[in-house]
């Protein structure tokens, strides 16, 4: 009995390292800490961003008995997360869109909270609060109203709001800046 289990665990042991690997993995983490004052006081974020790049190894010739075999370029499948931590509390996000914005010659900063980001004037005050919704857009409120915010193409900020006495919608737009 013992015999079948030393031969069963030398071919496992075997068969488990006689495959090479087939793909080319890098990974890289990069870690940012980023400390906010503002009126409420100083919080500390942590930004943690995962990139991890994978592609096939694939050879031209595969078959051929030479020993140096000329390879083919695959496409590189690229995975990024973002884990942030604000002040404890974890969050994961797919893309960060913390910056600076300015819009009808006013400067805002966009930050990230516990919840979403929030939005603060030159001041420092912080004049609205951001929170994404299921479908990927983003809620912008305010002390006067609730809007719609997405982001374009190119990161800045399009907010639409609905003006009830007027039954009319407006349109900002945020230029990003940093």
């Amino acid at each position: 009995m013992k015999k079948i289990i030393y031969s069963l665990l030398v071919i496992s042991t075997f068969s488990v390292t006689s495959f090479a690997q087939n793909k080319n993995i890098q990974e890289e983490v990069k870690e940012k800490v980023i400390k906010v004052k503002d009126s409420e006081g100083e919080k500390t974020i942590i930004k943690k961003e995962n990139t991890i790049k994978e592609q096939d190894i694939r050879f031209r010739n595969p078959d051929s008995g030479a020993l140096n075999k000329e390879q083919i370029v695959t496409p590189i499948k690229v995975d990024k997360n973002v884990e942030v931590t604000i002040d404890g509390v974890k969050r994961y996000i797919d893309v960060d869109r913390s910056g600076k914005y300015e819009s009808l010659g006013k400067t805002f900063y966009v930050t990230l909270d516990k919840k979403g980001y929030t939005v603060r004037n030159e001041n420092g005050k912080t004049v609205a609060n951001l929170r994404e919704t299921e479908s990927g857009n983003y809620i912008h409120a305010d002390r006067s109203k609730v809007s719609n915010l997405t982001f374009d193409d190119a990161g800045n900020i399009v907010v639409e709001t609905y003006d009830y006495k007027d039954d009319t919608f407006t349109k900002y737009f945020y230029k990003k800046v940093q």
